[in-house]
């Protein structure tokens, strides 16, 4: 990520000309993945892949508390350049249809309608017996999310899930929302190192950091190579409530003729005791993106299997803020049951900026097991940033 000065850690002006227009990268999915192919056999068309890393894992595909393994990752990088980016596109043409598509940028107020009015799609009530009266954001408003809406979630629901999973989801996310400083609820967001407020990193509308605090344990500068290296801590979460916060997403922009095969997941969600029957919780893709980004523009994309026959997860779902792209599968145990137990190859979706010549280094990808059931504390995250201009050292007053 190419951010920020410290006492203001903002972007470098070079990086700034270096951006292209914000039609340019505002719909990194626009494409879908047959039209992407399509312009890479084209030969008229130049397109560099990255060579440094694949972009496959094997999982396998079992319940969670199982006693066998969710996921054993494969790494290598003898293959060719072309094959990371075109293997994963190839995948998802092969075997996915793309049911749902929406970019979240400032502006008017758009609703996410329900087949039946009245009718709440995660706990199967209907009016007179709940309410609708709150606007209930589509994905959480600590993603900047102030346009894309729901007519489909009751007022139960949007208070179970607002003081539940999506608590727990703001505060795993709150290092690279920080980072990316991303406007929420309640303003840019803020990470204290300790009660006291001693060491505190602010995000502001300037797109930078205020960095405050003495011999500040949170960062190291190294001037020569103008880079920032940050441990920033994570606030106290629950893993498998993260996920289920990020299958509600994804149940949130599945169109109505989906859902009968998400039953299952939609109790599942709605149940604050995460220590009970689990479903299968498949490792979550998340990537680092590099290079300077919008930060006021979230994309949203969720696939359906093309039919029973393939051995793949049978629906996916991805988020991309800023720099940062999340994705989970979907659990439909039904769905599912003839991918159960199995090893399969499965590729994470390309963001569009891998097609480039990797100006700014290469995406870095982690699988993340979040099926654990307790409370995560002292959880750190480790970022490097580049900034353009000199240190400016504050201390707390």
């Amino acid at each position: 990520m190419h951010t920020r000065d410290v006492g203001r850690v903002s972007r470098s002006d070079d990086i700034e000309r270096e951006l292209p227009g914000a039609s340019d990268v505002a719909s990194p999915y626009m494409a879908d993945p047959s039209s992407v192919l399509r312009m890479l056999s084209d030969p008229s068309i130049k397109v560099l892949f990255p060579d440094r890393y694949d972009m496959s894992h094997d999982w396998m595909i079992g319940t969670a508390g199982s006693g066998q393994p969710l996921a054993k990752f494969t790494h290598d990088c003898r293959r060719p350049p072309i094959t990371a980016v075109e293997a994963a596109l190839r995948f998802y043409d092969d075997n996915y249809d793309m049911v749902a598509n929406y970019f979240v940028a400032p502006g008017a107020k758009t609703f996410l309608d329900a087949a039946r009015s009245g009718h709440c799609r995660f706990c199967g009530r209907e009016e007179p017996n709940v309410t609708f009266r709150n606007d209930a954001h589509a994905i959480p408003e600590c993603l900047g999310n102030r346009t894309l809406f729901t007519r489909f979630e009751c007022d139960d629901c949007n208070q179970l899930f607002g003081q539940g999973i999506e608590n727990d989801f703001g505060n795993w996310s709150l290092p690279m929302r920080t980072v990316s400083c991303i406007k929420g609820k309640k303003g840019y967001p803020t990470i204290k190192l300790d009660l006291a407020g001693r060491w505190r990193i602010q995000a502001n509308a300037a797109r930078a950091l205020n960095i405050t605090g003495d011999d500040n344990p949170t960062f190291t500068a190294d001037e020569v190579n103008k880079q920032v290296h940050m441990k920033l801590p994570r606030r106290p979460y629950t893993p498998i409530a993260v996920a289920k916060a990020l299958v509600r997403m994804g149940l949130t922009i599945m169109p109505d003729t989906e859902m009968a095969d998400f039953k299952d997941a939609l109790a599942w969600i709605r149940d604050s005791n995460h220590a009970s029957e689990m479903l299968p919780v498949h490792p979550i893709f998340q990537t680092f993106v590099p290079g300077p980004l919008p930060n006021n523009f979230v994309a949203l994309l969720a696939w359906r299997r093309k039919h029973d026959g393939l051995e793949v997860p049978y629906a996916s779902f991805l988020l991309t803020y800023a720099n940062e792209v999340i994705q989970v599968f979907l659990p439909s145990p039904v769905r599912n049951a003839n991918v159960m137990g199995k090893s399969v190859r499965l590729y994470r979706f390309p963001h569009l900026l891998e097609l480039g010549t990797e100006i700014y280094g290469p995406s870095m990808t982690q699988s993340r097991d979040m099926s654990g059931t307790t409370i995560v504390k002292g959880d750190m995250v480790e970022a490097t940033t580049r900034f353009g201009h000199s240190i400016d050292r504050t201390s707390a007053s």
